[in-house]
C-alpha cells in the first residue's frame, strides 16, 4: 500500500510546466524588514504561581518600581515606634528577599513591522525567567522595549493569554501547554520611529530570496526593458540596485509598479524530497525522469523519454 502511494504522489508532482511569478513573491527591498524589541517586566495578579522568595531580582524589581512611585518598602526604623526586640526582627526581615508569590519576573518580545509609526499597536509575547509555575490570570506592568541601539522603541503593558495549563493535587500533577509563557495582542504602543533610508536614498535594492544569477539577471533585463536600460544593476546572485525616483509619491508608485511585473525566473534546482514515513514523494520542475520501466505486484509503469 505505501507503494501505490509513493508512485501516485511522485506521479502528480512531476511537472515540468514552467510559470511565471510576480518579483515582489521572489525579491524583499533592502532595508524594508521588522525590527526585534526587547524588555524585562514583572507580570502580577498570580494566584500563588509567581517566584517566591526562590528569585532574588524579583523582590529587588518590586522595590525599584515601588520606590519610582514614590512607595518606600524597606524605610528606617526608630526605636521611638518600636522595642529593641521588634527592631532587630524589623532589621533581619529587610535582609530578607521578598515574598513574591503572586509577581514572577518576565522577558517581553516584540516584532515591530517596517514603516510601524508612533502609536500603533503591536502584539507582544511574555516569557518567564525564573521559578514562576503559571502566568495564567496575570498582568505585565507597563515595561520599556528596547533595540539593538539602546533606545525605547515601544511601551507594553497588559492582561496576558496564556493557553497552557499547570495544576497539581494529592500528590499529582499534570500540564498541557506551555504555562510559563503568554501573549498580549495589542500590548505594546510604538513610541519611536524607526530611521530608515528609503525616503531620502536615491536608489533601492531588491534581494532575491533564494540566490541564483538567472533570476537576477531576468529581474534586471524585465525593469530596464520596461523603464530604460542602465535602470537596474545586477550586483550579485542576490542583490540588484535600481535607480529610484527623488519624489517619495513617485518612488512609492515605482516599487509597486516593479513589484507586480511578472518574470520567468530561472530554473530552480532539480530537488526530490520523500517522506518515508508516509510515503509522500514531492518533486519540482526541474526534475528529470528517463526511460524506465517499474513493476511491483500487480502494477507496473513505464516512462518513455
Amino acid at each position: 500500500m505505501r507503494f501505490y502511494k509513493l508512485l501516485i504522489s511522485t506521479l502528480i508532482c512531476i511537472s515540468t510546466t514552467a510559470q511565471a511569478d510576480r518579483i515582489k513573491d521572489l525579491v524583499d527591498v533592502a532595508g524594508v524588514r521588522s525590527n526585534q524589541v526587547v524588555g524585562y517586566g514583572l507580570v502580577a495578579g498570580l494566584s500563588g504561581t509567581g517566584d517566591g522568595r526562590d528569585l532574588r531580582v524579583t523582590g529587588q524589581s518590586l522595590t525599584s518600581l515601588l520606590s519610582g512611585l514614590g512607595v518606600s518598602i524597606d524605610g528606617p526604623v526608630s526605636e521611638f515606634d518600636l522595642g529593641e526586640n521588634l527592631i532587630r526582627l524589623a532589621q533581619q526581615n529587610a535582609t530578607q528577599p521578598l515574598q513574591t508569590d503572586n509577581l514572577a519576573s518576565v522577558m517581553v518580545t516584540a516584532e515591530i513591522p517596517p514603516f510601524a509609526k508612533p502609536g500603533q499597536r503591536i502584539d507582544v509575547n511574555v516569557s518567564t525567567v525564573g521559578t514562576a509555575e503559571s502566568l495564567r490570570g496575570g498582568s505585565l506592568i507597563l515595561t520599556e522595549l528596547y533595540g539593538i541601539d539602546g533606545q525605547v522603541y515601544a511601551m507594553a503593558q497588559g492582561a496576558l493569554t496564556v493557553t497552557g495549563i499547570s495544576e497539581s493535587a494529592a500528590g499529582s500533577s499534570i500540564e498541557i501547554g506551555v504555562p510559563t509563557s503568554g501573549r498580549i495582542p495589542n500590548g505594546a504602543i510604538i513610541e519611536r520611529l524607526i530611521e530608515t533610508p528609503f525616503e531620502t536614498a536615491d536608489h533601492f535594492v531588491l534581494n532575491v530570496r533564494d540566490a541564483d544569477f538567472s533570476t537576477t539577471n531576468a529581474i534586471t533585463q524585465a525593469i530596464n526593458s520596461t523603464y530604460g536600460q542602465g535602470l537596474a544593476t545586477p550586483l550579485d546572485a542576490v542583490s540588484i540596485a535600481v535607480v529610484a525616483p527623488s519624489d517619495l509619491v513617485q518612488k512609492v508608485s515605482f516599487i509597486s509598479e516593479i513589484e507586480n511585473m511578472d518574470i520567468d525566473p530561472g530554473e530552480p534546482t532539480a530537488r526530490v524530497v520523500i517522506n518515508s514515513r508516509t510515503g509522500t514523494a514531492v518533486i519540482n520542475r526541474s526534475v528529470k525522469v528517463a526511460a524506465a520501466a517499474v513493476s511491483h505486484g500487480t502494477i507496473s509503469v513505464r516512462v518513455n523519454a
